[in-house]
């Protein structure tokens, strides 16, 4: 990991959140940890967007993932969203370059969802 470029209080999307960005072997790739009130289903729930029949609320380990069943398919970036039991929500994004907006010619990114999933509910991140 390198050039880690942290997001400005000011500028974080979710009050009481934090969110990073870093390269990760040439693959620009984000964070965000939000804190969110009530269990992590109905927080799932909450984040579906309602018009796109792709999108699901699935059981994963410790809490539930916003699972997008055309994600892998992206060519420019995959992201995984986990709503945690423990009250955080999770959110992982890696593009398929070293660029923000990800490369039209770059190929799918070197990670797939499922991985990402597995960052987001990884014991580590609280202890």
């Amino acid at each position: 990991i390198s050039r880690e470029r942290d997001v400005p209080a000011d500028g974080v999307h979710s009050r009481g959140a934090y969110e990073s960005a870093f390269d990760w072997n040439g693959y620009r790739a984000s964070v965000l940890l939000a804190p969110f009130d009530g269990d992590s289903r109905s927080a799932c729930e909450r984040t579906l967007d309602q018009q796109v029949s792709s999108i699901r609320c699935v059981r994963v380990s410790g809490g539930w993932a916003v699972r997008d069943s055309q994600m892998d398919a992206q060519d420019n970036n995959r992201s995984a969203n986990v709503l945690r039991d423990r009250g955080w929500q999770m959110w992982v994004l890696i593009y398929n370059s070293g660029s923000e907006k990800g490369s039209p010619s770059g190929g799918p990114p070197p990670v797939d969802v499922p991985d990402l999933e597995k960052v987001a509910t990884s014991g580590l991140w609280f202890g």
